[in-house]
């Protein structure tokens, strides 16, 4: 017979008690002026979240939707040590056509979803 583990809401609170982004990240990177490669930085969301860990970090953001470059661009300036790279990461350079989500613009990417 196995040990009541509570329901999932349950289990999931107390897996976040212990784990949740910052602490991972702050584990695993051993610094304290990392070089971090944000590859689909979307809004900038994930940069301020860095650049609260990690003042004196250096962030390349690579974000290709057009959409996203103002917000980028604003943080750029507001915070140093920012790149803001416009353009996808890939294995290869290549021209290609980049496809956005219509309902929410964080998934994004070369193949069209849910045609």
């Amino acid at each position: 017979m196995t040990k009541n583990q509570g329901t999932n809401k349950q289990r999931t609170a107390e897996y976040f008690k212990k784990f949740d982004r910052s602490k991972v990240l702050k584990k695993l990177i051993n610094s304290s002026a990392p070089k971090i490669f944000d590859v689909g930085s979307n809004n900038g969301s994930s940069l301020v979240e860095f650049k609260s860990w990690w003042q004196n970090c250096e962030i390349h953001c690579f974000e290709p939707q057009h959409e996203c470059w103002s917000e980028l661009d604003k943080l750029s300036d507001k915070y140093k040590n920012i790149f803001i790279n416009k353009f996808a990461v890939g294995d290869a350079k290549a021209n290609k056509s980049f496809f956005t989500h219509q309902i929410n613009t964080g998934i994004s990417g070369f193949s069209k979803i849910n045609i």
